[in-house]
């Protein structure tokens, strides 16, 4: 594909995801962090103002999103480290075993495997990770992500001896 082609389909998937998240985002509100420049957004429920007071911006410290190849690989390094498979990692996160894991589950299960993301960063691992742009992921898609850094690690561990 060309660039452009690339751009085009890049876009139409992350505004298929903001579309996604806008809807799940009843009574929230959202929070840019960072130091002058973009760097991460949250959600925080919406609490409305007593009477008389005003809304009230506030400057937050914030590290740097990783990027969805950084995560990858600390996924790739719990599942090595936890003697666990690509499928075990997918069934933890698919709380409810209907082969599809959701923004919500992941959200809600990839701490339960040691990883903590921003919804910056789970904004991002979606686009990467989601091929076919459903807004969920589904084995095939996640074990395509997953596998060749897996692979490449196991590797590279075996030429080092170990």
């Amino acid at each position: 594909k060309n660039i452009e082609a690339e751009k085009s389909e890049y876009e139409k998937r992350r505004g298929d995801l903001e579309e996604r998240l806008r809807r799940e985002m009843n009574d929230k509100a959202v929070v840019a962090t960072g130091d002058g420049k973009f760097q991460s957004l949250s959600t925080v429920p919406i609490k409305k103002p007593k009477p008389g007071k005003g809304n009230l911006s506030i400057y937050v410290e914030s590290e740097p999103a990783r990027t969805t190849e950084e995560i990858t690989d600390i996924m790739v390094k719990r599942i090595e480290e936890g003697g666990m498979t690509i499928q075990d990692v997918f069934d933890k996160i698919d709380s409810d075993d209907n082969e599809i894991m959701t923004i919500k589950e992941i959200r809600e299960n990839l701490p339960t495997i040691g990883i903590e993301i921003t919804p910056e960063e789970l904004e991002e691992l979606i686009v990467v990770f989601d091929k076919n742009s459903d807004g969920v992921l589904t084995y095939e898609e996640f074990h395509n992500a997953l596998s060749p850094p897996l692979q490449l690690r196991k590797e590279y561990k075996a030429l080092l001896g170990n």
